[in-house]
């Protein structure tokens, strides 16, 4: 995985979790969990392009 599109990944992933963090702080329970589940998605996401690169590499 080229560095721009990790570092993207972990950006985005990092700004998700501070939105988390936000949420909670101003007590919105929907929010916070539409923003845990849009982390957990991302990151997955994150991870799976990864895998498949280095799939594509070992070829």
């Amino acid at each position: 995985m080229p560095r721009y599109q990790a570092l993207l990944f972990a950006t985005i992933g990092v700004v998700l979790l501070i939105g988390i963090s936000f949420f909670i702080s101003l007590g919105r329970p929907w929010l916070t969990v539409l923003c845990a589940l849009a982390a957990i998605l991302w990151i997955g996401t994150g991870f799976m392009v990864k895998a498949r690169a280095r799939r594509k590499q070992e070829n």
